[in-house]
């Protein structure tokens, strides 16, 4: 009897113990924050944004030189393009009308600096540099 009251007291002792840990990412400023997490798990995502943008200018001499289409990459993977005759903004604001916003999601860090590469006809690289996007804000890059 002794023993079945010892294993009952452990075996409800595990049960407590293991009810009262739970892991999952406790950034209350993550996209994906629990609530319910009690332990962190390193799992915490951030979404920010980085905005390419020029001026009517910068547009202008880019097409002079043969560019009409303008390929974005971020770490050597193309990410998006547009048609360079729309590229042109009256301000580094994320999602401007004119400027090429784009979206990263950022796990366990709440930034990250990335490479960026621009390249236009030819797959000619016309910008290239690092930028640094941070959790919750738009990171602008301005061409000219």
């Amino acid at each position: 009897m002794k023993l079945v009251n010892s294993i009952l007291v452990t075996l409800s002792l595990i049960v407590v113990l293991s009810s009262c840990h739970k892991e999952g990412c406790t950034d209350t400023m993550a996209d994906n924050y629990d609530a319910d997490a009690t332990t962190e798990n390193f799992t915490c995502s951030y979404s920010g944004n980085l905005i390419f943008w020029s001026t009517i200018a910068t547009r202008d001499s880019l097409i002079n030189l043969g560019h009409t289409m303008l390929r974005f990459e971020l770490e050597g993977a193309l990410v998006d393009s547009m048609a360079t005759a729309s590229f042109s903004a009256s301000s580094g604001d994320c999602n401007s009308a004119g400027a090429k916003t784009i979206s990263r999601t950022m796990v366990g860090n709440t930034e990250r600096t990335y490479k960026y590469r621009v390249k236009g006809n030819g797959f000619v690289t016309v910008y290239e540099g690092f930028v640094t996007v941070e959790a919750d804000d738009c990171a602008a890059v301005k061409f000219w």
